[in-house]
């Protein structure tokens, strides 16, 4: 109990508690850090992707409004029957003064050696506007499967977000341990330096006093400017690693509230079995939902391609105003009753032949049908190999950190033993120095075997797909 409680009060005075612990940190990154606004929009843009899809079920709606001039040369009755394409009119509508294609007022049919005196030069005018409205009624399958594929879009899209929120929490949890590493290494070896300092000082003061040697004034202060320079290194590692982790949840780079691992024990509950491991997993990690969703998603697909070469049938109806006439004034009376323009009926049409291209959007949609299972084999393998792995880290970190405790303890002891014998004019100085390195390096052990601990014991838990910190299902 002594060594634990000696263990605990270490931890707390290299990270100070009140600051920014495990818990925070996840919940910052997953809600405001760059990653999940990211994710967040990535989710916005496939629920449009969605909307997109099921459109298929609705009609279309589409308004029209045209506007033209043009003139076709005399004599081409044709011609005029289709001037300016859908905009033409029938010559019957276009003058009606003429009373027919070339007829008199009796309706007789004229010689076209006539035709030119009756036809004017003029241009046509010829104004449209309307509303015109298709909707499928009959697609061997189409619609139906495409708002199946609307719906699994969006378990996908669900799924992968939630995946992505999981691997933000990875990341969130390694950069924090590794900055929590970091700066307790530089701790431990500002501790040391002063430690050596009063060393330094003690030695200087009974060399003056006519006792001891030099040449131990003279070690104890290489050793000391030795260990300044390795805080150095440690400090620029440090500042590296809270960069990285300020980063992940959207902080300035140059934020330095304490990091605070007094909650962390709440992360380390104990490891399930293996089976269960893989059994929760099955179930519950959302990049396997993923890949099988997507395989369904691209069987449907499939069949899109392949009914391609089937019939649709749908209803197609128009209703406006159109008016085809050589005086421009006539605009003016477009929307009268009579110059009414309108239609309804049932269509067909029917891909019969397109040089096999839907036939090779199918097989290369099938293959990544196969693809996709053949990724689905390997992450299962995947999930296997690290719920092996964090399981011998966690078995590794449980051993190192028990035989960490019996190390600081009995570390701290032999320097207390060589501190008081040196004191008391015995002993030898390099006997404490090592004294004080073995324990500095003992006290860092035990630091690193409880974060190893913990960081198994959390992974655990992500690779069955599990959230470490209550969220909303969908990001």
């Amino acid at each position: 109990m002594r060594r634990l409680f000696l263990c605990t009060a270490f931890l707390s005075t290299v990270i100070p508690a009140k600051g920014l612990d495990l818990e925070q940190a996840l919940r910052e990154a997953t809600t405001q850090g760059p990653d999940a606004q990211v994710l967040k929009n990535s989710v916005d843009s496939a629920h449009g992707k969605v909307k997109s899809v099921e459109s298929v079920a609705w009609p279309t709606v589409t308004g029209y409004a045209n506007a033209g001039i043009g003139q076709q040369p005399l004599g081409a009755q044709a011609g005029l029957i289709s001037a300016f394409g859908a905009l033409g009119q029938t010559l019957g509508n276009i003058n009606k003064s003429v009373g027919g294609l070339g007829g008199d007022t009796a309706g007789n049919m004229k010689p076209l050696s006539s035709l030119g005196s009756d036809i004017s030069t003029d241009p046509y005018y010829n104004y449209s506007w309307g509303v015109k409205v298709q909707q499928a009624l009959f697609t061997f399958g189409r619609v139906s499967t495409a708002l199946r594929m609307a719906k699994t879009q969006e378990r996908i899209t669900t799924a992968s977000s939630l995946a992505t929120r999981q691997n933000i929490q990875s990341n969130v949890v390694d950069l924090y341990l590794a900055a929590v590493l970091a700066q307790a290494h530089v701790d431990v070896l500002k501790r040391s330096v002063a430690s050596q300092e009063e060393t330094v000082k003690s030695l200087e003061r009974n060399f003056a006093n006519g006792s001891g040697a030099k040449a131990q004034v003279l070690l104890a202060r290489s050793k000391r400017i030795s260990v300044q320079q390795d805080i150095i290194s440690a400090v620029r590692d440090a500042k590296s690693a809270r960069q990285a982790f300020n980063r992940v949840l959207g902080r300035p780079s140059v934020d330095t509230t304490p990091l605070d691992t007094a909650g962390l024990s709440a992360f380390e509950s104990a490891a399930p079995t293996r089976e269960d491991i893989l059994k929760t997993a099955a179930n519950q990690r959302q990049d396997l939902k993923t890949v099988r969703e997507s395989r369904h998603l691209l069987e449907d697909l499939a069949f899109i391609d392949k009914a391609a070469y089937y019939p649709i049938v749908g209803l197609v109806g128009k209703f406006g105003f159109s008016v085809t006439d050589q005086n421009a004034s006539s605009v003016k009376h477009g929307a009268d009753w009579d110059n009414r323009d309108w239609s309804i009926g049932v269509g067909m049409t029917w891909n019969i032949f397109d040089g096999w291209s839907s036939k090779g959007d199918e097989d290369q949609t099938r293959a990544m049908v196969r693809t996709l299972s053949v990724r689905e084999g390997d992450l299962v393998r995947g999930i296997e190999i690290g719920t092996d792995t964090y399981l011998r880290d966690k078995e590794a970190a449980d051993s190192a950190l028990s035989a960490a405790i019996e190390g600081v303890s009995a570390a701290r002891e032999a320097r207390d033993l060589f501190h008081m014998t040196l004191s008391n004019g015995g002993g030898s100085l390099s006997d404490l120095l090592s004294a004080e390195d073995g324990l500095s390096a003992a006290e860092f052990g035990w630091l690193a075997a409880r974060l190893s601990r913990a960081k198994a014991c959390i992974h655990l838990s992500l690779v069955q797909g599990k959230d470490l910190i209550s969220v909303s299902e969908a990001p």
